[in-house]
Parts: C-alpha cells; structure tokens; sequence
C-alpha cells in the first residue's frame, strides 16, 4: 500500500507535487513466455515536480526528468491536463492524468491515477493514496492473430490499461501559483 501525503482541497488546482515514480515499459504477462514478439521488460525510477494549474493543465517543473540520458531514467516530454473522477465501481474519487514519456528505445503514453481521500473535521483535506502506473495494450486475438470476426483487421479497437507500476507524491510549497 502506497504513504499518503495531503494537501488541502481548495488548492488542489494550484498544487505543486512530487512524484516518486516506478513502473516498466511492459506489464508482467505471465500467458506468454514464448512470445517471439514480446519487448523485454526495462524499469524505469525517479522523481518528477509536477504543478496541477486551475485550467486543467499540467506542468512539468524544472528538473532533470526532461533532458536526463541515464538508461533507466523516463523522460516526461508531456503531461496531458488532470481531472477528479468518481468510479462508478467503488464510487470513491480518482485524480487522473497521463503523460508522454520517452523510453530507451521509443515514446509512449502512460495513465496516472490515484485514490483521492478527503480528511480533516470539514473534509477539506486532499490524500492522495494508492498511487498506479497503467499502459494500454492491444487485446490479442484467441484465435492465434487470426482475427476477432466482426473486429477483424481492426488492429488497435480492442484494448485494455495494463498496470506497470506506481507512484507516491509529496505536496510542496510553491510561489508561483497561478
């Protein structure tokens, strides 16, 4: 289980995080370990300043993540804008962002979310717990890559998140708030 950090609600749009991130470029896939086709897996770890802005955007701070060429350090080319969504399966709030984040070999889009708890005597206490890393990943057909009938030739229509890692954040002062 991931730590929880809080920062308050009312500045959760101006908010300044640091992300403490771990995840691979491919999820364990335990069905098949003969795969001719199969990418090695490469774990990736660091951390990353990150601003939540009030227009839904998001900010990549200073720091080293955008031009680092260590082996094993992702570079965050972009972070997509964040939202606060309720799960229609267990009805709690998830905040949710992705970003474009260059690997060794490529650049891909990974899913960020995490479990948003409010605490505090007037709810107005923000924790983020339970910090997940998904990819997307193209559904395989069962008929051996011979098709899904009314889907066949589809390519890229069937697919599911993948989890590839984690993530815990920390809040931080930050004067330049818009």
């Amino acid at each position: 289980m991931m730590s929880s950090y809080c920062i308050s609600a009312v500045c959760i749009c101006c908010c300044t995080l640091i992300y403490r991130y771990r995840f691979a470029n491919e999820p364990i896939n335990d069905d098949d370990d003969n795969d001719k086709d199969k990418i090695p897996r490469q774990n990736y770890g660091g951390k990353l300043q990150l601003q939540f802005k009030s227009d839904g955007y998001t900010d990549i701070l200073v720091g080293t993540e955008t031009t680092s060429t260590t082996p094993n350090r992702a570079r965050f080319k972009k972070v997509w804008g964040w939202d606060i969504e309720t799960s229609q399966e267990d009805s709690l709030e998830y905040l949710l962002f992705s970003a474009d984040i260059g690997l060794q070999s490529n650049e891909e889009r990974f899913y960020f979310q995490a479990r948003v708890d409010r605490e505090g005597k007037n709810k107005d206490i923000i924790a983020l717990n339970d910090g997940s890393v998904t990819v997307k990943r193209n559904v395989k057909s069962p008929l051996g890559g011979g098709g899904w009938g009314l889907f066949k030739g589809a390519g890229s229509i069937l697919a599911v998140f993948r989890i590839v890692g984690e993530f815990k954040c920390k809040p931080i002062q930050n004067p330049n708030t818009d």
